[in-house]
């Protein structure tokens, strides 16, 4: 999925639209995200339903425990780099610590 079809999708999942006037916050956070639809969707669900900013969540997303993100993800790899990639498990670690 490339930037623009990103933002798309995430402008259609999140409730407050306004949000997106952010520009630079938009595309930093679907690049974190690796531009993943699922995992978009469920940051845009995370966002929506505690009524944060794109802001915030990308310090969630940096805030997560790297040890615990990397057990979580341990099979993920981004092959277009080689670089090891883990949005989703560091978005269910996020709705991991909301639930508890």
């Amino acid at each position: 999925m490339d930037e623009s079809i990103a933002i798309d999708l995430l402008d259609k999942c999140l409730f407050q639209r306004s949000l997106l006037q952010d520009r630079e916050n938009a595309i930093s956070l679907v690049d974190n995200l690796t531009f993943l639809p699922l995992v978009i969707v469920q940051a845009a669900a995370y966002i929506n339903e505690n009524d944060i900013d794109l802001n915030d969540y990308i310090t969630l997303l940096k805030e997560q425990e790297p040890e615990v993100v990397e057990l979580l993800g341990e099979n993920f790899e981004d092959d277009a780099d080689g670089n090891v990639q883990h949005p989703v498990a560091t978005i269910w670690l996020i709705s991991f610590h909301q639930i508890q």
